[in-house]
């Protein structure tokens, strides 16, 4: 046992039965599926052949499917590739023979892509130590190094999934030189190691744990972690030795040893099940996948109290495959029509991810037949009365960035537009609760945003509710009333219904862990006052919108956009609004040239009638002509007489 911060802190140690234990993990090797072929002696006939399924076509680049032929049957293996496990730019640390600290940032073949979001997920950010027994045990090759950890970790990321928590791999350094810590015994290499990566490396590879691998014979202990100390940076680390080549052992020990950090006991196998003979946290190695019931709960309970868990590592931080053939257009790309297939119905773009000769463009909203559309083209029209419109200009593929009205123009409903949006309770209420819903009384508002729960709150920190003041309450969550139909919600979502005196509340919640997006906040630029805004869960007054166009810029011929430029209607042109011309901003594109007089358009129309239209009408014309002109008769009339 150890003690923390006069707390008690268990070490929790995987044992293995000496007679046994290694060939209980028979092979399953199968869905680690490394970038990396396992060590071992194999046979394949034949190549995969790669399968298509029905949900293929919505999600091509997520999910692939193997046939394997052998053993005399054919076996179908469905994968779901990853994104969140290898860290962008990931760093190796080696040291030279004199000892110096080296960085290094290899070349990793990365088949991890990303497996969508989930709700409650948490994240974990991992950092490695290779030790120098391992080391050598690879000849000191870095390269053979660096594979068995991605491929330990790959599996370890694999037995994690079940706890809903992405394993992300943010670095490793190895120890080339000697090992730089005692470790001829596992319970002090755990502590020595604690000690030493405070010094320097969680600086260098900044983490939620941090675990060093051995190739050391500490009898029937093959790995010791400190219990429920991730994100507490002094004890969040654990050792493991790895016996054999077995990439499934290893991953196994590494979770069972990552479990103790995340809070987990060992299993008591009275009370502990998992739907298998032994679970993960079985104290002795168990050929098993799964974690149990007791496991579970000792996660969550210690999860919701460790908010490093809870950070999401940014696109940015991630690594992306770039390659020509994959469909992304990528830096040095001037297209990319995926795989062969898919190239040789593309006339716009080469295998080489280069245009096709005399060709324009290959895609955008302003290419159309692999050529630019003509000037003046609409290639986004408006969304709604807070939107503006753009055009193409003859000369590129892309649209120009979306405009829309400047924050804080007046719009339906009393309301403002901010960020594209035309803010409006009554609206918000309708999307929410059906067409008959409206905003409710500001009791409601009161009594619901101030009790600082998920029901009522001017937002959320990583552990609590803010409660809102009384001025800010209509600017907590949205409260309506008139509800005549319940929506049907998205998961997680609750509604709830309450009344106060004669007023009668609705609203939805929404917790902590959702990653979802939240319908049910009232929206930055909605009204709470006569001159106030919400802005941030806050009632602010209007005049503190930062605003520096105003209409009276646009000699009142135009309006604002959000960059602050003059957007003109089609009689005058931008920036300044001086001259006539066709209109829009120096943002938005060329509008269209204004239409041709109708006189002239009437006089140009027949010459450009197809003949078949044509001949027609010169017959009609003919005909009433014929039969319209009055005819003169043969004889003339006689003049009557005067009567007498």
């Amino acid at each position: 046992m150890a003690k923390y911060d006069g707390s008690v802190i268990g070490v929790g140690e995987f044992l293995m039965y000496m007679k046994v234990t290694l060939l209980l993990l028979w092979l399953k090797v199968f869905l680690f599926l490394p970038g990396w072929p396992q060590v071992g002696h194999s046979q394949r006939l034949g190549p995969p052949e790669v399968g298509n399924t029905h949900w293929q076509r919505h999600e091509a680049s997520r999910w692939f499917s193997y046939k394997l032929y052998f053993g005399g049957q054919r076996h179908v293996v469905h994968i779901k590739v990853k994104k969140n496990f290898l860290s962008k730019n990931l760093p190796v640390f080696t040291y030279t023979d004199k000892g110096v600290l080296l960085e290094d940032q290899p070349f990793v073949q990365d088949d991890c892509y990303y497996r969508g979001w989930w709700t409650h997920k948490y994240f974990l950010e991992v950092g490695v130590v290779v030790d120098h027994s391992l080391y050598l045990y690879h000849k000191s090759n870095d390269t053979l190094v660096q594979k068995e950890v991605f491929l330990v970790l790959n599996g370890v990321s694999d037995l994690m999934k079940a706890l809903d928590l992405e394993v992300l791999f943010k670095g490793m350094e190895i120890w080339t030189k000697e090992s730089l810590i005692a470790v001829e015994n596992i319970a002090s290499a755990l502590g020595n190691f604690c000690k030493w990566k405070q010094k320097g490396f969680q600086k260098r590879v900044p983490h939620d744990v941090a675990h060093i691998f051995l190739k050391k014979n500490y009898g029937i202990i093959l790995g010791l972690g400190y219990v429920g100390t991730v994100c507490l940076l002094p004890y969040s680390c654990g050792v493991e030795t790895l016996p054999t080549d077995n990439t499934f052992l290893s991953s196994y020990i590494v979770t069972h040893e990552m479990g103790h950090n995340l809070g987990m006991a060992h299993d008591d196998p009275k009370i502990c099940k998992c739907g298998a003979a032994k679970c993960i946290l079985f104290p002795y190695v168990a050929s098993t996948t799964k974690f149990s019931n007791c496991s579970f709960g000792y996660y969550w309970n210690l999860g919701k109290r460790r908010h490093c868990l809870f950070t999401s590592p940014g696109p940015q931080a991630l690594l992306r495959e770039t390659r020509c053939g994959n469909s992304v257009l990528e830096e040095g790309e001037e297209c990319d029509c995926g795989s062969l297939q898919t190239c040789q119905s593309d006339p716009c773009c080469q295998l080489n991810c280069t245009l096709t000769v005399g060709i324009s463009c290959a895609f955008g909203l302003c290419c159309l037949n692999c050529l630019f559309r003509p000037s003046g083209t609409i290639c986004r029209k408006v969304e709604n009365e807070c939107d503006l419109p753009e055009w193409c200009n003859g000369t590129s593929h892309q649209c120009p960035e979306d405009v829309y009205l400047q924050d804080g123009t007046s719009c339906t409903g009393g309301g403002y537009c901010y960020e594209k949006r035309c803010n409006d309770r009554n609206e918000q209420c309708r999307e929410i609760f059906g067409k008959e819903a409206k905003d409710a009384n500001v009791s409601c508002y009161r009594a619901m945003n101030t009790r600082g729960d998920r029901f009522g709150n001017c937002g959320i920190t990583a552990t609590s509710y803010v409660k809102c003041s009384m001025s800010d309450s209509l600017c907590g969550r949205i409260q309506c009333e008139n509800v005549k139909e319940i929506p049907l919600m998205k998961d997680h979502t609750t509604l709830h219904w309450t009344k106060f005196n004669n007023d009668t509340c609705w609203g939805t919640d929404y917790h902590l862990g959702i990653r979802t997006p939240d319908i049910g906040d009232v929206k930055d630029g909605t009204k709470c006052g006569p001159t106030d805004v919400c802005i941030q869960r806050r009632c602010v007054s209007f005049s503190t919108v930062p605003r520096s166009c105003s209409p009276q810029l646009c000699s009142l011929r135009g309006v604002c956009n959000n960059r602050q430029h003059c957007h003109f209607n089609s009689e005058w042109d931008p920036p300044n609004c001086q001259k006539k011309g066709r209109g829009g901003s120096v943002d938005s594109g060329p509008p269209p040239a204004p239409k041709t007089e109708e006189k002239v358009a009437k006089r140009s129309l027949l010459p450009h009638l197809p003949i078949p239209i044509l001949f027609p009408l010169l017959c009609l014309l003919l005909f009433l002509l014929f039969f319209m002109i009055p005819k003169k008769n043969d004889k003339a009339e006689e003049p009557v007489p005067p009567k007498n």
